[in-house]
């Protein structure tokens, strides 16, 4: 994904470019904000929105790294039957990674055929995101905005 500066702190647009002259002509100084001593001592907060949005994208980082399936993989994308719930499978090597995530602001129900249609049947998987051990018979609810990275266990 492309995270413009100032994103992995969840900071918002700053339409004060539109009062520069030497800036207005060119909204992409909307993203170009000004992140002070202030925004990074925000940030260390784990409890602040920045701090929350900056610990997300350091665990995707992570989680990135650590499983070579979000590198140079073939990809398929899924119909999930709602349009709220965006799904796609990573496969190389055999091995496999089904990635769904909830663009609604409610929770969302992930129908476990879903799960079965990329899966073996009653196989354990490993929640990357969550960090849990599940089965597709009992998946939890995708929460508002949620994510799930499912691979075998």
């Amino acid at each position: 994904p492309l995270i413009y500066l100032g994103d992995e702190l969840a900071l918002t647009n700053d339409y004060s470019y539109k009062s520069d002259p030497n800036k207005r002509h060119d909204s992409r100084w909307v993203h170009r904000i000004a992140i002070t001593d202030d925004t990074l001592e925000i940030a260390k907060d784990n409890e602040s929105w920045s701090g929350m949005m900056f610990a997300n994208v350091r665990k995707m980082v992570r989680i990135r790294k650590s499983n070579a399936l979000f590198g140079d993989a073939a990809t398929r994308f899924i119909h999930t039957g709602n349009k709220h719930l965006f799904a796609f499978e990573r496969e190389k090597n055999g091995k496999k990674l089904l990635a769904i995530a909830n663009f609604s602001e409610h929770r969302l129900h992930v129908n476990p055929s879903l799960i079965a249609n990329s899966f073996e049947n009653g196989a354990l998987f490993d929640e990357l995101w969550g960090g849990k051990k599940t089965a597709p018979d009992n998946l939890p609810e995708l929460d508002a905005y949620g994510l799930m990275l499912l691979v075998p266990a």
